[in-house]
């Protein structure tokens, strides 16, 4: 059995950009249909067992579910713990930098807001509305962390960090990723243009690990091991 030969410079930056502009350009076109979205889940949502389906992919988003998907990873790929650097950069990663763009912009959760009543513009409280709290929960509450999806930019990074390794399955994570973002805004957690938000959140901070200095050193991690 061979070692993959090294990465093309630059070779998925193309693909990951096109994904980047597609996402980033969506954005804004969801917050036409947010409210749309948020009130469907609110009055309706999904059927039984539909729902018990797409809340199981919260898995590929949240921070504990990415951590045993890590070890599977470890446990079922030859090259051991050296897949984690990636994985692990791709996936948390991603999602800090989305936790910290929800300082800056606050954003009302829909499942904290009169959705059938209001409209999308209403739900932003302006930038860096932490400074008008009376108190660090207030200022620090989740509620008003709703934009972009922390969620999303892990299930994004952890897909571009996963199809790296094993391109194959690569349309499989993109499909658990669409999933994960979903179960976001059938459970009133995020509205469309959150999740699109993150996903684009997590595409570029991937794009940073095709730099030509991290690429050559996440491939030399990769590429060192011996097959058993």
């Amino acid at each position: 059995m061979s070692l993959p030969s090294p990465p093309k410079p630059w070779g998925r930056v193309p693909v990951l950009l096109v994904l980047l502009a597609l996402l980033a350009a969506l954005t804004p076109a969801g917050f036409f249909v947010d409210m749309s979205l948020a009130r469907w889940a609110f009055a309706k949502g999904l059927p039984g067992d539909l729902k018990h389906v797409v809340q199981f992919a919260e898995t590929f988003a949240h921070g504990s579910g990415v951590f045993l998907i890590l070890l599977a990873a470890t446990a079922l790929d030859h090259r051991s713990w050296r897949v984690l650097p990636r994985l692990v950069l791709g996936a948390y990663g991603a999602g800090l930098v989305a936790d910290v763009l929800k300082i800056v912009l606050a954003r009302r959760r829909p499942n904290v807001s009169d959705v059938m009543n209001t409209e999308v513009w209403d739900s932003f409280l302006g930038f860096f509305a932490w400074r008008n709290a009376a108190t660090w929960q207030e200022a620090l509450s989740r509620d008003i962390q709703s934009f972009p999806s922390g969620h999303a930019a892990t299930a994004a990074g952890l897909a571009c960090a996963l199809s790296r390794l094993y391109p194959r399955a690569t349309w499989f994570f993109v499909a658990l990723t669409a999933l994960a973002c979903f179960q976001r805004i059938a459970y009133q957690a995020h509205y469309l243009s959150d999740v699109l938000a993150g996903a684009a959140v997590g595409v570029f901070f991937n794009m940073l690990l095709e730099l030509p200095r991290v690429r050559q050193w996440l491939a030399g991690f990769e590429q060192t091991a011996n097959p058993t």
